[in-house]
């Protein structure tokens, strides 16, 4: 795993408008996927890290760890 709990990372989330907007936020879940049930439930192929994360005005979301960047 790339990423720690408690890491602040950047993420670039598309905005409606299709401008790209760079937010920080808090890793507060790690789920690898190593099943194949939790593939289909998460939307990811078996091997892939998911990361929870928390942003401060867009609530929670689940990426994988190809997304994130170090802050």
């Amino acid at each position: 795993m790339k990423f720690d709990y408690g890491q602040v990372v950047r993420y670039d989330l598309p905005s409606e408008t299709g401008v790209v907007v760079t937010k920080l936020g808090c890793i507060v879940a790690i789920i690898p996927v190593e099943t194949a049930d939790q593939a289909e439930t998460f939307g990811f192929p078996i091997g892939t890290v998911i990361y929870q994360v928390e942003f401060e005005d867009v609530g929670d979301l689940l990426i994988p760890e190809r997304d994130l960047d170090e802050s």
